[in-house]
């Protein structure tokens, strides 16, 4: 038998939490199942059918019968604990699913893969979230559930069934989380320099003549905020963005080699096609970030996190990942040769260093 857990009711305060096995269903009419969920304590002959079994064994599991009613999906609980109306209940949401699992045991394992799946998601919403949100990207959950939409929304009624989440949204190729307030933890942002479009474009165009030898500066982006920017298609070689953060901006297409992302905070930014060889991203926090097709060869990825983020077909050859968590994150074709998981042995065995190593 399924064990569930279920909040069993007494009464208007009386609550236990305990885990339930289904022993038997019972469907009734709509108009049956009205006048049950109005007057649950009344006496049922379904009930006493079956009430000497409806108890708490000595293992602390409640034996339980699960009515339902036609054509709804949800049902209630009840333990009568030898009586013949529900003395004990719960109103249980998706009821009709339990009873699937008892007669198909496939659908129950697939059930709890996808509840172990939800909470390993959950977990690094609570440690990664950007303000009470995160976002997973669809391949990541496609990978390990398969495709079709029948699953995806299935996926989503289980996050939300968790009471860390307030709300699961799928939009196009990723998927929002958003959590209660009581798990919420907001990033402290007063001490970052927050960027407009205008002062980033001044600092590329003095980047440019600063890589030409022309005069003007590096760009340094060192403890800068910089969000809902677009920044594509630039030459930004050996710019400096340590302990920046980084929010829903673009750096598509952008030549980012021997940059250095120290301790940077990278959050739902589309990284694309990015060449970043050589850079260095250690400590730093890369989150829901799109690295589709980037060349990341021979970085520094020492205790960075790479998580829930989209990498099909990224190139990390030569790279240093010690203490790298990438988590949730999809790596479909992407090519990985030569990984080291020693900083100290990698750095003894990379060539000169660039500027910002």
């Amino acid at each position: 038998m399924s064990i569930i857990h279920a909040d069993l009711r007494c009464n208007d305060t009386e609550v236990f939490k305990n885990p339930c096995v289904i022993e038997e269903v019972v469907e009734l009419p709509a108009h049956e199942f009205s006048a049950f969920s109005h007057h649950l304590t009344d006496d049922y002959p379904f009930i006493h059918k079956m009430a000497a079994r409806l108890t708490c064994d000595s293992r602390g599991v409640h034996h339980c019968l699960l009515v339902l009613c036609e054509g709804q999906d949800d049902g209630i609980l009840v333990k009568s604990e030898g009586y013949d109306y529900a003395r004990y209940h719960s109103y249980l949401s998706n009821a009709r699913q339990y009873v699937n699992m008892v007669q198909h045991p496939a659908l129950e394992a697939f059930a709890s893969k996808l509840c172990a799946l939800a909470g390993t998601y959950v977990e690094q919403a609570l440690r990664c979230q950007i303000d009470g949100q995160y976002h997973i990207p669809l391949d990541a959950i496609r990978e390990q559930i398969g495709y079709g939409t029948d699953l995806e929304d299935l996926f989503l009624e289980t996050l939300t069934d968790c009471p860390q989440i307030e709300e699961a949204e799928l939009d196009e190729d990723v998927v929002h989380l958003f959590l209660n307030d009581e798990y919420l933890t907001l990033e402290k942002t007063d001490h970052l320099r927050r960027l407009t479009a205008q002062e980033v474009e001044v600092m590329c165009a003095k980047h440019t003549l600063w890589l030409h030898d022309a005069g003007d500066c590096r760009a340094d982006f060192s403890n800068c905020l910089l969000e809902d920017l677009t920044i594509t298609n630039r030459c930004l070689d050996y710019a400096v963005f340590d302990g920046a953060k980084l929010s829903n901006c673009s750096l598509r297409s952008c030549e980012l080699n021997h940059a250095s992302f120290r301790s940077a905070r990278i959050y739902n930014c589309d990284m694309a096609s990015v060449s970043a060889e050589d850079a260095t991203f250690r400590d730093a926090r890369l989150l829901c970030t799109f690295l589709h097709c980037s060349n990341l060869n021979g970085s520094n990825f020492s205790g960075a996190m790479v998580c829930s983020s989209s990498a099909v077909g990224v190139s990390m050859n030569d790279c240093c990942f010690e203490g790298t968590d990438f988590t949730g994150t999809a790596l479909e074709s992407a090519r990985m040769d030569r990984p080291s998981y020693s900083e100290v042995d990698w750095l003894d065995e990379s060539p000169a260093p660039g500027m910002t190593m």
